[in-house]
């Protein structure tokens, strides 16, 4: 008998509307039933999706995952990353909302005497709407501690190598104020492949490409405006960056002898290290405690670096909220 099938964990952000959802678990995927595809991939899966409700039990559903499973394939023996889209429909059992609570009508002469005395009268309960609880879920955006992660590409070039494309990955934290927030990040590029540079040798040779780099790690502090404050809007900011060239090697074809090399070494490695201004400019798409945005990133120029000229760096990613940023006086303890 032939299976298929997973399980996954599902972190939910709701709207009224829609629902935006992040989900991870495992897969087992049956790829066939005559050799060589009789065999079944043991993967792991991460995807996202949204929700579109159409009434109070049922959805619009639209998911996009990817799968890995490591070497278990038996055609190659290697890893196998692999994705799908699907649509669908949900159907949310019970529900219908909680039983409206009956409020006593306040009698005319009462509500004059209110209304007389500068008063408001109180507002009848709104209907409450049926569905799940967090498709209600707040989605008030001041004050908040954002956790979130982001991937893209990173894009340089060296006085050796031309521009580079470079897969880069990283997390942040952003804490709001009222149209501002803080933004602090960590990120690493990982290359596809070295890249070179030239620095001048200690007996003043110049050995086109003699030094040698592969990783590059960057470091961010600043601030972020939000002016429009709505569902989508852009945002933009600026601050300072710390960026560091990663397995710093050197090759030395006028060195005389290990002094000179030792000081040639030195140089790379001081000149793999320096300080930047960066801006940003991108749009966020909040939905409950989740929010999907996408960025670029312009650094600056400095001088004596590995990097020659600004950087580029295009990502997107996720971000969620995990509470309040701000403790009032009366908050309870």
């Amino acid at each position: 008998m032939r299976i298929s099938g997973s399980v996954s964990l599902i972190l939910n952000s709701g709207g009224n509307k829609s629902i935006l959802y992040l989900l991870g678990g495992y897969s087992r995927i049956d790829m066939g039933v005559n050799p060589p595809y009789n065999f079944a991939l043991n993967a792991v899966h991460g995807g996202i999706g949204e929700r579109f409700f159409i009434g109070n039990h049922m959805a619009l559903r639209l998911e996009a995952r990817g799968y890995y499973a490591p070497k278990n394939c038996c055609l190659t023996g290697q890893n196998v990353f692999q994705a799908s889209g699907s649509a669908g429909l949900s159907f949310f059992l019970g529900g219908g909302g909680v039983p409206e609570e009956k409020v006593p009508e306040i009698p005319k002469a009462k509500r004059d005497s209110i209304l007389a005395a500068g008063g408001q009268v109180p507002k009848a309960p709104q209907p409450r709407q049926g569905g799940p609880t967090y498709e209600q879920r707040a989605t008030d955006w001041q004050h908040k501690w954002y956790w979130g992660g982001e991937a893209g590409i990173f894009v340089f070039r060296t006085n050796f190598d031309s521009y580079s494309f470079e897969p880069t990955f990283g997390g942040h934290w952003l804490i709001t104020g009222k149209k501002t927030a803080l933004y602090a990040s960590f990120e690493q590029s990982f290359f596809i492949s070295p890249r070179h540079a030239t620095v001048v040798e200690p007996g003043g040779g110049v050995n086109p490409g003699n030094v040698s780099f592969n990783n590059l790690r960057r470091i961010m502090v600043g601030v972020l405006a939000f002016p429009a404050q709505m569902r989508v809007e852009p945002f933009a900011g600026g601050g300072f960056a710390i960026m560091e060239a990663l397995n710093i090697e050197t090759s030395c074809a006028t060195c005389a002898g290990p002094g000179d090399v030792a000081t040639l070494q030195a140089a790379a490695e001081d000149a793999g290290t320096k300080a930047f201004f960066w801006w940003m400019g991108g749009i966020d798409i909040k939905q409950g405690r989740l929010a999907l945005y996408g960025h670029y990133i312009l650094t600056s120029a400095a001088a004596s670096f590995l990097i020659q000229g600004t950087t580029h760096t295009i990502q997107g990613g996720l971000r969620y909220s995990l509470g309040s940023s701000k403790e009032g006086i009366t908050d309870r303890q």
